[in-house]
């Protein structure tokens, strides 16, 4: 049932995107004990994610959770009353969602979409059990690194958005985001990332001109690709690396000691 997921034979100018090579491709997955893995196989299933299908709505409880492999999920609300709707976060091949439920909480009412279509794992929340609520379990210990690093990287973003311009907090948006689905280009419009990256749709646009301009992206018919990733990371600000190394400290040998 399980394929071994093979990096992207597409190529970039610059430095390569972190490369996944193991059994699901998903890393939460993959750094889970033999013990949770085995008790888990028998549930789990593959699924290919559409632009736009909505995983979980607003106030039903949620049946599954979903493990991207190159897939991009988000997850908003719009309790806080604004227009545009509230992204609390995105996540693919390193994360996973709904998380609250997934960590046996409750939340408040959330929506989690597809926004770049692709693959994922489905689970069964009633298949967890014991592997995902034991804390003895691997599952347990690593969706709470996760959940702390998510929170963080949130805390990064705010304070990105309130130090940093347009340009450089675009800029960090599409390396996070070719990050987490492991490909140099994703499927998205521009409103799709106007509203995960709380800017507003007109200078989005803007800035892809000038980013397009420069030979660094190329953007066409809702297709967003990295040229040039070398020249996008100088554009960025110091936010990307610290929440990029955040997020693989949650995989690291010393964090799970």
């Amino acid at each position: 049932m399980f394929e071994v997921q093979k990096g992207s034979s597409r190529s970039i100018v610059g430095s390569t995107l972190p490369a996944v090579h193991a059994v699901f491709g998903n890393r939460l997955l993959d750094a889970l004990a033999r013990e949770d893995v085995n008790r888990l196989s028998p549930h789990i299933r593959r699924v290919f994610l559409h632009r736009g299908q909505v995983l979980n709505a607003p106030g039903e409880p949620p049946e599954f959770v979903y493990f991207p492999i190159d897939a991009l999920v988000w997850s908003w609300t719009a309790t806080t009353g604004a227009e545009r709707p509230t992204s609390l976060f995105a996540s693919g091949r390193r994360g996973a969602a709904p998380l609250a439920e997934l960590l046996g909480v409750r939340s408040i009412p959330v929506e989690v979409a597809v926004l770049s279509p692709g693959s994922a794992w489905r689970l069964p929340l009633s298949a967890l059990g014991g592997a995902g609520r034991s804390v003895e379990s691997s599952m347990q210990a690593l969706l709470s690194r996760y959940a702390y690093a998510s929170f963080a990287a949130s805390s990064f973003h705010l304070a990105c958005n309130s130090e940093h311009n347009v340009d450089r907090r675009l800029a960090r948006w599409l390396l996070f985001i070719m990050d987490e689905t492991g490909k140099p280009e994703a499927s998205l419009t521009h409103q799709q990332i106007a509203d995960v990256a709380a800017i507003r749709r007109p200078s989005v646009s803007l800035a892809f001109s000038d980013l397009q301009r420069r030979g660094i992206i190329r953007v066409h018919h809702g297709l967003v690709q990295i040229l040039d990733r070398e020249r996008l990371e100088r554009e960025t600000c110091p936010c990307y690396t610290a929440v990029r190394d955040l997020m693989e400290e949650t995989f690291s040998d010393e964090s799970a000691s």
